[in-house]
Order: C-alpha cells, then structure tokens, then sequence
C-alpha cells in the first residue's frame, strides 16, 4: 500500500509505523498544484493532507485507488473545493480528521499518532470488504 503525504507533518517515529505494516510513504512536502497533485494520488491508497494544496473536484476523480483521506487539522472545507467534497462522498472515500492541535511539540506528535491509527484503522477495513 502507498500513502501520499503533503506538508511535513509526520514524525519518523510515525513513518517507521507505517513501514512496519507494509505501507510505504510518500513525502511531499512542498506545496503541490493541482496537476502534480493529481499524479501523486492517482494510484495512491491513501492521502494525508497536510500541506496548503487545494484539493478539487478533478484531483479526486484522477485517484482512481484512493480508500481513505486523513485531513490534518479539523476543518477539511477550508481546503476542499465543495465538488471534492461531494466526490469523495459519491467515490465513498473515507475522510477523516486529526482533529485541532494546539502549539506544543507533545500536540503534533499526538496529531501525527492520530493520523496513522486513523489510516491503518481504514485501509484494514478497506482491504477486508474488497
């Protein structure tokens, strides 16, 4: 399985998680365009966003294997065009959040713990319906 992950928001800590159940990561965290977006996720099983891109309607339709978006803060719809919204719906994609955070170090590392349960928790739920 292949996450994509935009921003620099997880801890290695948390990466080495991930790896450890054969889920392998795919940083970006420089800011992406849309269609650089797009290419990123388009075999992708999940992505955490949380970087500053604007996801719309077309990134989504271009993830074509995408089961489970981790959005990194609480309020998803300052990020997501509405047309991606109701994609993701219509896809039935999982959209989760981390929730907010507050400044302290010990914050972004719950965040970055949260965000990995989160994706492992929906993409086992994913590959047993399959």
């Amino acid at each position: 399985m292949r996450v994509v992950v935009t921003g620099d928001v997880l801890t290695e800590d948390v990466v080495h998680e991930f790896n450890e159940h054969d889920v392998v990561i795919d940083r970006r965290p420089e800011s992406l365009t849309e269609n650089e977006l797009r290419e990123a996720i388009c075999d992708a099983d999940g992505y955490i966003h949380g970087g500053s891109e604007t996801v719309t309607e077309r990134v989504i339709d271009a993830a074509g294997t995408l089961k489970a978006i981790i959005f990194w803060g609480a309020h998803p719809d300052a990020f997501f065009s509405r047309g991606a919204l109701e994609s993701i719906a219509e896809q039935g994609i999982t959209l989760e959040t981390t929730g907010t955070c507050g400044g302290a170090p010990e914050d972004a590392v719950r965040q970055s713990e949260t965000a990995f349960e989160l994706m492992i928790q929906v993409l086992s739920e994913q590959s047993t319906t399959a």
